[in-house]
């Protein structure tokens, strides 16, 4: 799991990657890390949190993750990764 403050963005923490060996999956561990990470901005005073994540087939269940955390769809570069499949941007903001 990577997170932290965005350098020179005030306020803006950021989901870098959260990764789960296949083995250890649909066990509620990204969920949990996910959380974690959610807490642990917040603790350094993040307003927002953005995730940043191709849309693709590889990361369905990530995306189901975030909206379930209460992330929404800020975003979409399309194209980015190659033909058909875009970044897509996620806000996340601690209430």
């Amino acid at each position: 799991m990577f997170v932290g403050l965005v350098a020179g963005a005030s306020g803006t923490g950021a989901v870098l990657w959260i990764g789960v060996r296949p083995d250890r999956r649909r066990h509620g561990i990204a969920r949990a890390l996910l959380a974690l990470a959610k807490a642990e901005l917040v603790a350094e005073h993040a307003r927002i949190v953005i995730a940043e994540l191709r849309e693709d087939d590889s990361t369905t269940s990530m995306i189901k993750l975030l909206g379930a955390a209460g992330f929404e769809r800020e975003g979409v570069v399309p194209d980015l990764y190659r033909d058909g499949v875009p970044l897509t941007i996620w806000r996340w903001t601690p209430r």
